[in-house]
């Protein structure tokens, strides 16, 4: 009995014994297989692109313990925002991305990158980018191989990035935009409008919301400007071959900018075949349905000419009529823009 006793506690030992000793051998396994899963780790634009028409952005790839003679497929999603900026490009909606992977712009925007016998840890992949205002994610997957349980079922790795870097709390306007002249400071999302008012108009903004300013609108002279969201803006059209009349003497709450026809939705004052001149002064039709709050429009400052009701003739040099929205009104006089109203006056 004694010996039978003393045969099971060294059995019992011994068991005990190559359990405890392949503990750290199982736990150091499991971490060493932890450590060499195959990773996409990052997948990260450069930070300091802001989007523009015909413009290109590097995105770095970075991966580990990949699989030799494999492969990573990327796929682009875009926005398919009209033209390239409020008042400038194509209007159709839904027909081109506004980046691209491939260069050709079409729906189905993907690549793959393969590799031999050496796996790569980074490389770099090159965007275009058709748009002021260009957003679009990337979705990357690989394979890695069989499930070891299940041989007809593929094992994937996957890793996703938005295209500009942007943050949380101003998403689709590129963080790097934050940085520029004019946007110090702002906090708003992408629909804000909260300039703050100038004269007797209790009401903030000046009807163009915070993306359509940071996408820009084309001026005169045929370039690009992104505006501020933090300062009014006024368009002013002028009939005038040099100067904008009154409209020079806005207060300086404002950032002037001038526009010529081009730059305004169905303009057409003066038409040559005799039917109804077309007026519309809408400078934000190229609208981007997700940020856009009101058709907002050009102030149309008109040479010469009196009007009924006693008021005399302008003069050319700090006068003259300006159109909104289907009314007349004889400067100087009130801009009335359903966000601002200003009485001026001659210097």
């Amino acid at each position: 009995m004694k010996t039978n006793r003393t045969i099971f506690t060294l059995f019992f030992c011994c068991v005990l014994f190559i359990v405890f000793y392949n503990i750290p051998a199982t736990a150091s396994q499991s971490q060493s297989q932890s450590q060499s899963q195959p990773r996409i780790i990052s997948i990260t634009p450069d930070e300091n692109w802001i989007p523009d028409d015909q413009n290109i952005c590097s995105i770095t790839v970075t991966c580990e313990n990949m699989p030799g003679n494999s492969s990573i497929d990327f796929q682009l999603h875009s926005t398919n925002w009209p033209g390239y900026c409020m008042n400038a490009g194509f209007a159709q909606y839904g027909i081109e991305p506004n980046i691209t992977l491939t260069w050709v712009r079409h729906s189905n925007d993907a690549i793959t990158v393969s590799w031999g016998n050496v796996a790569p840890t980074k490389f770099i992949l090159w965007v275009r980018s058709y748009d002021y205002g260009s957003v679009g994610k990337i979705n990357a997957r690989a394979c890695i191989g069989a499930d070891p349980r299940n041989p007809e079922r593929k094992l994937y790795v996957t890793n996703d990035c938005m295209i500009p870097k942007y943050s949380q709390q101003t998403p689709y306007i590129a963080e790097a935009q934050l940085d520029e002249s004019g946007w110090e400071g702002f906090t708003g999302g992408p629909g804000a409008d909260t300039e703050t008012r100038p004269g007797n108009n209790m009401n903030s903004g000046d009807g163009l919301t915070a993306f359509e300013e940071y996408r820009g609108f084309v001026i005169t002279g045929g370039s690009s400007q992104r505006l501020s969201p933090l300062k009014r803006d006024v368009f002013v059209y002028s009939d005038f071959t040099e100067g904008i009349g009154w409209a020079e003497y806005l207060p300086d709450v404002f950032n002037l900018w001038i526009i010529d026809k081009t730059g305004m939705e169905d303009f057409e004052p003066n038409p040559t075949d005799g039917s109804t001149a077309r007026t519309n002064q809408r400078i934000n039709f190229l609208a981007c349905e997700d940020f856009h709050y009101l058709n907002q429009r050009a102030l149309w400052v008109q040479k010469g000419g009196t009007k009924s009701g006693g008021l005399h003739t302008p003069d050319a040099a700090h006068y003259g009529f300006t159109q909104h929205s289907g009314s007349t009104r004889q400067g100087p006089a009130s801009i009335t823009l359903r966000f601002m109203k200003e009485t001026l006056k001659p210097m």
